[in-house]
């Protein structure tokens, strides 16, 4: 409302200026309908894709899942042969656990101890990222760091190059349990933890284990007693997906690779 007498220069000038200004209003307010309708979209095709329990595509930037293959062990209870490429069923064993792991995860890095080993395992990795290690004769730890600098999810499944029977079900429900905390660790009921089988949020695991590695504690569970809120899993919960136990199984002698069977 406009109160006295206005010239007509000034009022010419008013309405221009508030029709500039209501303008930029509705088109703001189509911008933001625009993208509610977008949001909601995305969103009901993320619940439909679940409910349905289809696949969707996550792009690079929004990957949720990885997996770290600890490849670097020098294997010498095995007489320094490398447990990655131990053939298991007329396979080596680095190609099992890629082929489980490509069913759960939206990225693989293997880590590797050196160079040498890196050539190696490259024909074997399929195009994977392949990650060397940082610190030598500081055992998993090192591989582990250096896996968890490179990946880009926000959880993490840590595992071992040695288990030819790792159980897709077991890995994905490690996932599940994971979500909101710090990790999921399979105990036994010996009370010994199974750390390299294990889910981990990223962020806090790559915190606790650089700590650790600084501090010289090369205990592979050094950086996981430090977790504030790791989910403990009982076998008792294991053996519905596994009754057998068969994912926790590694090849540590000769004599394990007569008796494995995929």
């Amino acid at each position: 409302m406009i109160i006295g007498k206005v010239s007509p220069t000034f009022y010419r000038i008013y309405i221009k200026i508030w029709y500039q200004f209501q303008k930029a209003w509705q088109n703001a307010k189509l911008i933001y309908t625009h993208i509610s309708q977008i949001t909601l979209i995305f969103t009901t095709t993320i619940n439909l894709c679940d409910q349905c329990n289809l696949c969707l595509k996550i792009p690079s930037n929004m990957i949720n899942t990885s997996a770290i293959i600890l490849a670097g062990g020098r294997g010498k209870r095995l007489g320094y042969k490398e447990k990655a490429l131990i053939p298991i069923n007329g396979k080596p064993i680095i190609e099992h656990t890629i082929e489980v792991l490509e069913g759960v995860v939206d990225e693989i890095i293997v880590s590797v101890r050196d160079d040498r080993q890196k050539q190696l395992l490259e024909e074997y990795a399929r195009g994977l990222i392949i990650v060397v290690d940082k610190y030598v004769d500081v055992g998993p730890l090192a591989g582990i760091l250096e896996g968890l600098k490179a990946t880009g999810g926000e959880y993490v499944f840590v595992v071992a190059c040695d288990m030819p029977l790792l159980n897709i079900g077991v890995v994905e429900f490690l996932f599940k349990r994971a979500q909101g905390h710090d990790g999921a660790l399979p105990v036994r009921g010996d009370g010994i933890f199974e750390p390299l089988h294990a889910v981990y949020h990223t962020g806090p695991m790559l915190a606790r284990t650089e700590k650790s590695i600084e501090q010289g504690e090369r205990f592979i569970l050094a950086p996981i007693f430090d977790l504030e809120d790791m989910v403990l899993i009982e076998m008792d919960e294991i053996r519905e997906l596994d009754p057998e136990l068969k994912t926790f199984l590694n090849v540590n002698t000769l004599e394990d690779i007569e008796k494995y069977t995929i």
